[in-house]
């Protein structure tokens, strides 16, 4: 009984100390992040509208689509034989959009 009263009270005394850690940052969005990510987040959304007009309506309203490509990166996309377009240079273009956008807020 007394040891469950003085870890109580430990962990009363640590609770003023333990409401001050900071929260975590938003982790940043790259090329790297999944498609379905950069849709969901409003500032990343436009770039990927921009470059890949439609797929953001089709990737919220199609079941099958967002399975098979919401998980997936834009890096992962350029591997990819039925993906045109995705080059080194038009993912560092995008890389550096995403990276603009999220400063902006």
């Amino acid at each position: 009984m007394l040891k469950a009263v003085l870890i109580a009270a430990a962990l009363l005394a640590a609770a003023p100390a333990l409401a001050q850690v900071p929260a975590a940052a938003p982790a940043v969005l790259t090329v790297d992040s999944t498609l379905r990510d950069l849709v969901l987040n409003p500032q990343t959304r436009p770039i990927i509208e921009k470059h890949m007009p439609g797929f953001a309506e089709r990737l919220e309203s199609d079941p099958e689509l967002a399975e098979r490509f919401g998980g997936i990166t834009l890096t992962g996309l350029q591997h990819d034989p039925h993906v045109q377009g995705m080059t080194p240079a038009a993912l560092a273009k995008i890389g550096a959009e995403l990276a603009e956008a999220q400063k902006q807020s």
